[in-house]
């Protein structure tokens, strides 16, 4: 195992990576404690957060490129960002089985599902985790 794929893949891909892995685990933190107190509320906050960079950063990497710039993980960046909106949204709204049920979601489609993506052989993360 070895940071320096990740390491040269410059400051973007970096941050993305950072934010993305702290986000994951910062989320199961969250499903694991008690809900609405302030810790939630803040950890929530500072999650949301974490995830909007992992959107805006996402959009700036351009390694797969199936319609130009883009591919299919940039329109899972948008669905993203609307989930994030939607969550936050039903949170402040009082409507916690809406907020639990889009923040579940979220975790599991845009972090869960993405990591096995990012594992792939010739991804940068595969190249850290696996070599070669």
């Amino acid at each position: 195992m070895s940071l320096d794929p990740l390491l040269e893949s410059g400051a973007i891909i970096v941050l993305h990576t950072a934010m993305a892995l702290s986000s994951l685990f910062l989320g199961l933190l969250i499903f694991r404690m008690a809900k609405g107190t302030d810790w939630h509320k803040v950890l929530g906050i500072l999650w949301m957060a974490m995830m909007l960079i992992v959107v805006a950063t996402s959009l700036y990497i351009h390694e797969i490129r199936m319609w130009g710039l883009f591919s299919p993980i940039h329109l899972l960046s948008l669905v993203t960002l609307v989930s994030i909106i939607f969550g936050w949204a039903a949170a402040r709204g009082k409507r916690i089985r809406a907020h639990r049920y889009t923040m579940i979601s979220l975790w599991i489609g845009s972090l869960g599902i993405n990591l096995v993506f990012t594992l792939l052989p010739g991804r940068i993360l595969y190249r850290v985790i696996f070599g070669g």
